[in-house]
């Protein structure tokens, strides 16, 4: 398959005009003038359109939830976030979002797996499963008791203190699948 564009911007700085790609299994595999690349197989047409490579947005968190309220985010039911998660999902794609990193979130995992299933349109996400927060930090539900938290938390982050309780969750996430890690040493944007 081949893609005629308008323009392309290649992801290094230049722009071509009345440029062509290949891609081959899945791979952008040739890039350049339209002379320069071979016009064999299926033609996608964008010779009227300006091409630009995938987006990556850096820092999301795919929960599905539609509030800032921290009551609904501890209180939130994994079901519904991981169906509303996956529309958050689509419109990512249809954004121009090919990749994401998820740093905290109880439905991430579930969604990465899907979406690299070809089960579910979205874009490859990275993802931490759920942040870890110290007691009283950024993570924690302050407005709760702290044990009705525990050792799994509440809503998107999970509680650690200490350099040994941080490395044993840090290996549960690991253990988990986990692609990156979110620690939140510090205060937030919904923080007390």
């Amino acid at each position: 398959m081949y893609v005629d564009c308008g323009a392309l911007v290649d992801g290094t700085g230049d722009v071509i005009e009345d440029a062509r790609f290949r891609i081959d299994d899945g791979e952008i595999t040739a890039v350049g003038r339209l002379e320069d690349v071979a016009a064999d197989g299926e033609r996608v047409d964008h010779s009227g359109e300006v091409v630009v490579p995938g987006f990556v947005d850096a820092h999301v968190h795919l929960q599905g939830l539609r509030t800032m309220d921290p009551t609904d985010w501890v209180l939130a039911d994994d079901a519904e976030c991981a169906a509303r998660a996956t529309v958050d999902c689509r419109r990512l794609l249809a954004a121009g979002f090919t990749s994401v990193r998820d740093l905290g979130s109880t439905v991430a995992l579930g969604l990465r797996d899907a979406i690299a299933d070809g089960d579910v349109a979205g874009p490859r996400i990275y993802t931490s499963g759920r942040a870890i927060s110290q007691t009283g930090g950024h993570g924690d539900a302050h407005f709760l008791p702290h044990e009705w938290a525990g050792e799994s938390g509440l809503g998107i982050a999970t509680l650690a203190d200490g350099e040994a309780e941080c490395r044993k969750t840090a290996r549960r996430r690991l253990r988990n699948g986990v692609d990156c890690l979110k620690i939140m040493t510090t205060g937030g944007v919904l923080s007390e």
